[in-house]
């Protein structure tokens, strides 16, 4: 029988970690073996979800701009965990470079052990396990095996089980690698084009495409009932949908009671995309990998920018059936005037997030969701650009085809909004009260003895 070779290096666990240790023992001509326990399909842990690497450093490097010392990046890990941090744990970490010949144990945490996280976390006053409402962003296979194992050897224990990055993320997500997964792959500017081409085929049936001025009469092209009654009915639908699943979600991870103030941080949180600042303030990280506020303030002006449109459109229901006053209205009425701020909003907002997806560096995301956020951010575009030049032209006789081109951008983003990107904001806001009223819950954490 042949024997079995030997290895400088036994690497247990495959994920993020383990492979950076494999790869720098490799790199430095040490014989590496690899021992993952997932399938070959899953292999890699929590590589996948994996970016934005917080890594000291005292001054620039090649991808590393301005500096990240020790004390920021201590006083970060303050902030995130609430101040329940092991601050020698913590330095040792940070500090320290730990070299060994033997083996690295790099098998992941416990995070998809739902009984450890039980232990962990304990039930609340009310009886329920907090931990069931988990859902766990990262890999399957994190079920602490050999970290249980390393424990019942006698291993000395630190750190603090519950501890743990937790993010508010899309509450329609798999148990598992979960993540924002609201999103479609630009169906939405297809639909929009096949839309608008009908629409132009309902005007050409009806007389010809261009026409004698109308004075800025929409309802000479399609009567206001017919409207009405297509819009209403598919945005009633799309509301429905959204307010069903959101509504179910809640009542399956019902957080506590009320309270006033948890929903008024709830509402700041979501008015001032306040979690856009990356955590820290700075903003996100752009193609050179510094630091930037401008996608977040390209996000206030596409989200303002549609409030004020939505604004529009319901003053003017108000005109028509309250005071009875038909459309068209005056360039300086109300119902224009916000319409127009808010559509030069929606234009730069989603022009600005439109340039900075294209300028994005390949591993600041999965590429393969860019045509899904270009779909939607140009959908957007194309709703306010439409909407601005028909207002423009409304009294000429191009008014009918930029008229059924505007709807049918408009109606596509109806139809898809309880099944796209769109529908991230509510789950989002939904996420964030949620967070807002379980982090005023009395703690009662069981963690054992210790």
């Amino acid at each position: 029988m042949s024997q079995a070779p030997t290895y400088d290096v036994l690497v247990i666990g495959g994920g993020n970690a383990a492979l950076c240790a494999a790869i720098t023992a490799r790199e430095n001509g040490a014989s590496v073996l690899m021992l993952e326990a997932a399938p070959k399909e899953w292999r890699g842990g929590n590589s996948m979800h994996t970016r934005n690497l917080r890594c000291m450093h005292d001054a620039p490097q090649d991808v590393l701009v301005d500096a990240y010392p020790e004390e920021e990046y201590w006083q970060d890990l303050l902030k995130v965990t609430g101040g329940l941090t092991n601050e020698a744990l913590a330095r040792l970490r940070s500090g320290e470079r730990i070299e060994a010949r033997a083996c690295v144990l790099a098998a992941g945490g416990f995070e998809s052990n739902r009984e450890w996280l039980r232990e962990a976390w304990g039930q609340n006053e009310r009886g329920e396990w907090p931990a069931d409402n988990f859902l766990i962003r990262g890999t399957r296979f994190n079920q602490g095996v050999l970290l249980r194992y390393m424990m019942d050897a006698g291993a000395d224990i630190t750190g603090e089980p519950s501890q743990s990055h937790c993010v508010a993320i899309d509450a329609r997500a798999p148990l598992y690698d979960g993540g924002i997964c609201t999103r479609i792959d630009c169906v939405s500017l297809a639909l929009a084009a096949a839309l608008a081409l009908f629409l132009l085929l309902v005007v050409a049936m009806n007389g010809s495409l261009l026409h004698e001025p109308l004075q800025g009469d929409f309802y000479a092209i399609f009567p206001h009932n017919l409207l009405v009654a297509m819009f209403g009915t598919v945005f009633m639908l799309a509301v429905l949908a959204l307010g069903v699943s959101v509504v179910r979600f809640w009542r399956q991870s019902v957080p506590g009671p009320h309270q006033g103030e948890a929903i008024v941080e709830a509402a700041a949180n979501v008015l001032t995309l306040k979690y856009m600042d990356g955590g820290h303030g700075k903003g996100c990280n752009n193609e050179d990998d510094a630091y930037t506020l401008w996608r977040r303030r390209f996000h206030h002006f596409t989200f303002y920018g549609f409030l004020l449109c939505f604004a529009a459109t319901s003053v003017a229901t108000i005109y028509h059936y309250v005071f009875g006053w038909a459309a068209p209205y005056a360039y300086t009425s109300l119902p224009v005037v916000l319409g127009t701020v808010g559509g030069i909003g929606l234009l730069i907002g989603p022009a600005g997030l439109f340039w900075m997806n294209l300028r994005r560096h390949p591993l600041h995301g999965d590429m393969a969701q860019r045509p899904v956020d270009l779909g939607f951010i140009a959908l957007l575009f194309f709703i306010s650009l439409t909407g601005l030049v028909l207002l423009a032209f409304r009294d000429t006789a191009w008014m009918g085809v930029l008229l059924a081109i505007h709807l049918g951008t408009v109606m596509a983003l109806f139809l898809t909004m309880p099944y796209g990107k769109f529908a991230h904001g509510i789950y989002r806001t939904a996420a964030l009260l949620k967070w807002n009223i379980e982090k005023r819950q009395p703690l009662d954490l069981k963690l054992g003895a210790d």
